[in-house]
């Protein structure tokens, strides 16, 4: 197989350099990048080349919120999208999910592991919902997964928000808000353990998925 060629749809300079980054890091090199700042270049460059994945921002100027994800679910109903979400998009997000895409990756975590790891498992969840007998069942535990993964993505930013608060100098009534929103978490957190486990039950864990 040879090199995976992405399309990067993100006007955020800093966001692009830091996402470009995280390809470069990566030895041997094994992603082509093509990088476009609308979506209406987006639209061209899929005319005149094939891609394997597409990583779609949900903030684009000409194509704002989940208008672009079904849009190339029509143009390109194989290939996987992963979309790039900030703190206020997780809603959006879930419905991107929902619509078809594979993957979320937060802008907040743009690590070349946590990219890289995030674009092998669209590939292969996209592969999956593509084919077999089973493919309904996969679709349906394929998209238990991803919202359990984002579940946890913001849980997690939940929880290093409100260690940052404690550090603060709180009064009274701020210091029992923080409270409550940690406990709050707590119990989200409970929670989702229940989900994972009752997700492990239908999608049995591999080792090269990890």
């Amino acid at each position: 197989m040879g090199n995976i060629r992405v399309l990067l749809i993100e006007d955020d300079i800093l966001d692009a350099e830091q996402v470009l980054r995280s390809f470069n890091s990566v030895f041997p090199r094994v992603f082509d990048v093509v990088h476009v700042t609308r979506f209406t270049d987006a639209i061209e460059e899929i005319k005149k080349r094939s891609f394997q994945v597409v990583i779609l921002d949900l903030g684009l100027p000409d194509n704002r919120g989940l208008t672009g994800v079904k849009t190339l679910m029509k143009l390109m109903p194989s290939v996987p999208v992963i979309v790039l979400t900030g703190i206020e998009d997780d809603e959006a997000a879930m419905e991107a999910i929902s619509l078809g895409a594979q993957e979320f990756v937060s802008k907040n975590d743009l690590a070349p592991n946590s990219l890289i790891r995030s674009i092998r498992h669209a590939i292969k969840r996209k592969q999956v919902s593509l084919e077999g007998p089973d493919q309904e069942q996969n679709s349906h535990s394929l998209q238990l997964g991803k919202l359990t993964d984002l579940l946890k993505s913001v849980s997690s930013d939940v929880t290093n928000r409100v260690g940052e608060l404690k550090k603060t100098e709180l009064s009274t009534e701020q210091s029992k808000i923080v409270s409550e929103i940690e406990q709050i978490t707590v119990n989200s957190a409970h929670t989702l353990a229940e989900i994972t486990r009752e997700r492990s039950m239908f999608v049995p864990l591999r080792s090269n998925d990890i």
